[in-house]
Order: C-alpha cells, then sequence, then structure tokens
C-alpha cells in the first residue's frame, strides 16, 4: 500500500445503529455493512484487504482499534498514513487474545482476530464469545479453515473470501450475496476497494 503521496479519506459513517461500516461502499451496499461479529473465511490476502479498508474508516470516525495478530507486524505502520493524526493513537496491538478485555475502553471499540495464529483455536472461540456477549465491542475474525463451524452460528456477516483466477473475490454466506472481484484503486491517493459482481 505504498502511495507517494498518500490522502486521508472521508470516513464513511455507520449505515444504522447496528451496523457500521465495512469501509468501502460496493460492499456496504452489498451487506448492509458489518455487524457486532463478523467471521472472515478462506484466503487471507483478500480478508487482509477488508481489514485496511475497515480499520482506516473506523480510526478516521474516532474509534478505538484492538489488532491480536502477529502476522504482519507493520500493519500499524502500513494504515496509518490514511489515518488522521489525532487519531493514529487509537491502535492498539496485543499478543495475546486474553489480553483484548483489559484493553477495550468503549462500546464503539473494533478488535481484529486472526485464529490462524491462535494454537489453542477451542480457547479463542471461548474468548471471543466471552468478548462479544459481555463487552459488546465489535469483532472481526477471519478463522481460515479453523473454528469457523462454532463461530458461524452467532455471526452477524460471514463473508468467504478467495482468488478465482488470480482475482481477489469475495461472497457473502451470510447475508448471502453472488461473487464480487475486488479491484484496489489508488488514482485518488487512497486505497479504495471496488467491487464488480461475476455474471
Amino acid at each position: 500500500m505504498a502511495i507517494e503521496n498518500p490522502t486521508i479519506p472521508d470516513p464513511i459513517p455507520d449505515l444504522s445503529a447496528t451496523r457500521f461500516s465495512t469501509g468501502v461502499k460496493d460492499l456496504d451496499r452489498v451487506t448492509n455493512g458489518y455487524g457486532g461479529f463478523n467471521l472472515f473465511e478462506g484466503d487471507y490476502i483478500t480478508y487482509d484487504l477488508l481489514a485496511h479498508a475497515l480499520s482506516i474508516n473506523a480510526l478516521n470516525l474516532g474509534r478505538m482499534l484492538i489488532f491480536a495478530s502477529t502476522m504482519h507486524p507493520d500493519y500499524i505502520t502500513r494504515i496509518s498514513a490514511f489515518v488522521k493524526q489525532e487519531h493514529r493513537s487509537n491502535i492498539e496491538q496485543v499478543e495475546e487474545i486474553k489480553d483484548i478485555r483489559a484493553r477495550i475502553k468503549a462500546e464503539s471499540t473494533i478488535v481484529l482476530i486472526n485464529l490462524e495464529e491462535i494454537e489453542d483455536v477451542d480457547t479463542a472461540v471461548r474468548e471471543i464469545m466471552t468478548l462479544f456477549k459481555e463487552q459488546e465491542c465489535k469483532v472481526m475474525c477471519f478463522g481460515g479453515k479453523k473454528g469457523c463451524d462454532e463461530l458461524e452460528s452467532f455471526a452477524s456477516t460471514h463473508i468467504k473470501t478467495k482468488f478465482i483466477s488470480g482475482v481477489p473475490c469475495i461472497y457473502g454466506e451470510f447475508p448471502r450475496t453472488e461473487i464480487h472481484a475486488m479491484e484496489l484503486d489508488m488514482s485518488e491517493n487512497i486505497p479504495k476497494i471496488k467491487l464488480t459482481p461475476i455474471v
């Protein structure tokens, strides 16, 4: 996401009291935004693009973001150029999923979790359920192939990510959607995702 003269985008507001923006206008239109618990399954690179869009939008709205992952230690650096200066400190990284609850300061906090990095998935799944039920934060969880069966029953949004003929694509299991190809448009000096239905 190296852009020579990065621009800070205008944030997309929440869609309703219970649904918040994905950071992608096309995806908001297709899924009606994200809900309390959002499950992603499939290809990590495609999910990572969606996580970046969400993170940039959420931070520019003044939300807190807790990032539980060691896969991309430069994640914060990569998105900060697109975030207003006064909100750049609103992101934290934790190494242990059990440390998340103590860091949540507001109901509007968004937590990003990658289950593929966690050895004890059963414990992580129980922790995620507790986070969602007790803390009332918003959770974004990438499941890969681990833990999805237990989590999908209470997911507000369940999105599958995959490459089709080398193109990153997504489709909704819940809500059910058609397959959309993703395009990363950098023409306005911001990483903007556009979706095109695959007919």
